[in-house]
């Protein structure tokens, strides 16, 4: 039985929820760009100039932190999260189905905790106005911001990722035809 109103409503919805995340994706190639920028300024400051900026070790590993947060969607939504092939391969095809399933709802239960936590790392970092006092004072927040962005956008993905699993009745694995040859086979 299909309801009317959610057969409009749902399209839109995910059209909302793909535009958060293409939007994510941009700005997380944009972080991408900037420490590979901030990289290239510190070798060449280093060494043609002798001169440091000071603060290129921290910002790139938070930045770092921030890209894989960021990411955590996009993958997950283009099918290129990590799995155990050589792993899952051994077990039926049916079981398979079953491990796939629990799997991604035992990851929406951790995203959901997660969420909690990093927000109200988030939010508290914000209402002190953290600063990073490293060699040279800068805000950390806007960073500690992105984390319980990017693990919301999973959070959005992942409801639909369960959905198409239970509705096509077959395991990712199943789905893209891999097969591992038989020397692989006969060392695992």
């Amino acid at each position: 039985m299909k309801i009317p109103i959610l057969s409009q409503l749902i399209p839109k919805l995910r059209a909302v929820r793909n535009g958060f995340i293409i939007g994510l994706e941009e700005i997380g190639a944009g972080i991408l760009v900037f420490m590979a920028l901030l990289i290239t300024v510190e070798a060449i400051g280093r060494t043609v100039f002798g001169f440091s900026t000071r603060i290129a070790y921290e910002l790139i590993g938070i930045l770092t932190v921030c890209v894989g947060f960021i990411g955590l969607a996009a993958t997950f939504r283009k099918g290129a999260h990590i799995r155990i092939i050589a792993i899952m391969s051994r077990f039926p095809k049916k079981m398979q189905y079953y491990i796939d399933v629990i799997a991604i709802f035992l990851v929406l239960i951790y995203a959901s905790i997660l969420f909690r936590y990093t927000l109200a790392l988030a939010l508290y970092s914000l209402r002190v106005e953290e600063i990073s006092w490293s060699a040279i004072p800068f805000p950390v927040y806007p960073f500690k911001i992105m984390l319980p962005v990017g693990i919301l956008a999973l959070i959005l993905i992942l409801p639909g990722k369960i959905y198409t699993l239970i509705k096509s009745k077959r395991s990712y694995l199943e789905g893209e035809n891999i097969n591992l040859s038989d020397e692989l086979k006969g060392h695992l």
